[in-house]
């Protein structure tokens, strides 16, 4: 979860941020997120078939220094049948990420309760010619939390085109079970939530509107 949060910054900064000619002034910021994955697995007996569906929920909420919030939601669904010799096949998938404004991710502070709010996530189903959008889902979970809190901290240079970020972080992380809920359909879940606090040094980087 730690290397998780670590990437999706780095994948912020590395959308926006590239080598600035003549700029060496460097550019701090800091913030928090939490996070919230959660994974459920349904099955039904459908003509002499077990059909099951493997879901993924992930979500963070980001929250700059300025007090600006927002979250990023991804679901992934998998689901495939086997038969009762065992023979194992895939049915189709769907994927698809948002961002929303808001902390639509909410973690308790002692880490034993964590929160997804409903939220929408337009969904994709590919083959390997092309992807099409299949449907619109609203998805929202509950986690508590299970066995110890762990913690975490670490620092990291990147650079790119010229750019050197320098950041840090400490997080605490945590287990969890409870239910996922997709388009009013609760599932059974387990997964994982936590928070995190980091700091991020740009120097002689440009950011791109």
């Amino acid at each position: 979860m730690v290397l998780a949060v670590a990437a999706a910054m780095l994948g912020l900064v590395a959308s926006s941020a590239s080598a600035a000619e003549g700029s060496t002034r460097p550019i701090r910021e800091s913030g928090t997120s939490e996070s919230f994955d959660a994974f459920s697995t349904e099955c039904t007996q459908e003509q002499g078939r077990t059909v099951c569906t493997d879901t993924f929920v992930y979500a963070s909420t980001f929250t700059n220094e300025q007090g600006i919030e927002s979250t990023f939601v991804c679901v992934d669904t998998y689901s495939y049948s086997v038969s009762p010799s065992g023979r194992y096949s895939t049915v189709g998938s769907e994927s698809g990420c948002t961002e929303v404004a808001g902390d639509a991710v909410t973690v308790s502070g002692d880490l034993s309760t964590a929160t997804l709010a409903p939220t929408d996530v337009e969904l994709s189903s590919c083959n390997r010619r092309t992807c099409t959008v299949s449907r619109t889902v609203t998805v929202s979970g509950t986690l508590t939390g299970t066995g110890t809190v762990n913690t975490s901290s670490g620092r990291g240079t990147e650079k790119f085109d010229g750019c050197t970020v320098r950041y840090s972080y400490s997080s605490a992380s945590r287990q969890g079970k409870g239910t996922i809920t997709l388009d009013g359909e609760s599932m059974d879940a387990t997964g994982g939530f936590g928070s995190t606090t980091y700091k991020v040094t740009y120097s002689n980087c440009s950011f791109e509107e």
